[in-house]
């Protein structure tokens, strides 16, 4: 273990360079431990209801990388459009959904077709052993009936997955931007949104504790630009936000 540490791939400086996310995204495939762990980070039973309320039917997952939050929505009966800058994030997600042993491929209506579209055409719920652990509830099983696209594509590109969506989610991308950029692109992202639309962003701090105080970098810029924030105890306010921001900070 110490010596795969030693020889631990980080994530590209500069976020364009492709090869290096290549890289990246295959050293993760080594070690699925820090993948889960980051899940774990973002996981949030309240999310899918949340999004439900809202009206939501398609979200973009801009970076999502080797992340279970994409197909975990589409199982929330979301339709799904998972970005990342890797073409080895989309090839090994379709290669690995081809395999009969995949648990996907054991719930009720699943079907990939030729276009690489995923569909889960259940008419029920689905059995959570099924499913990823990211956003479960134990209110209640995910409904099935959304659908998951790959796509690969930089986001900082207004062409690549234009929308508009009724949903954007970010989780750990725009902070590894460089400083100069995290805002132009933020805005990019915040254009492909719908009205009504709602915007997710995860900002996470390695090494540092719960004690450890610092606003999300897109706080500011998101009421300036008309967004409500996300308030888990009022919940009118969030339904009936035009445009809400739900941002989170992690840390460890």
């Amino acid at each position: 273990m110490d010596a795969f540490k030693e020889e631990k791939v980080e994530p590209p400086k500069d976020v364009h360079n492709v090869a290096g996310w290549n890289e990246y995204w295959k050293s993760a495939l080594l070690d699925g431990s820090e993948r889960e762990a980051a899940d774990r980070l973002a996981s949030d039973p309240a999310l899918p209801a949340l999004l439900q309320r809202r009206g939501v039917k398609t979200i973009l997952c801009a970076g999502n990388g080797l992340s279970q939050e994409a197909p975990a929505l589409a199982l929330h009966g979301f339709d799904v459009v998972a970005l990342d800058i890797s073409p080895m994030v989309a090839t090994y997600s379709r290669l690995s959904l081809n395999e009969q042993g995949h648990a996907l491929r054991h719930i009720p209506g699943f079907s990939m077709g030729d276009d690489g579209i995923v569909r889960f055409e259940t008419k029920g719920p689905v059995d959570p052993k099924l499913c990823p652990a990211i956003h479960l509830s134990d209110e209640f099983a995910p409904p099935g009936g959304g659908s998951l696209m790959f796509v690969t594509g930089d986001l900082s590109l207004k062409s690549v997955c234009p929308g508009p969506f009724d949903a954007v989610i970010e989780r750990r991308t725009l902070q590894l931007f460089r400083e100069a950029d995290q805002l132009s692109s933020l805005e990019r992202l915040v254009g492909r949104l719908a009205t009504p639309g709602t915007f997710v962003s995860q900002e996470h701090r390695p090494g540092k504790g719960p004690d450890f105080v610092n606003p999300h970098f897109a706080e500011d810029w998101l009421t300036e630009h008309g967004f409500a924030r996300y308030n888990a105890r009022r919940l009118e306010v969030n339904d009936a936000a035009p445009r809400l921001a739900y941002l989170m900070n992690t840390f460890g």
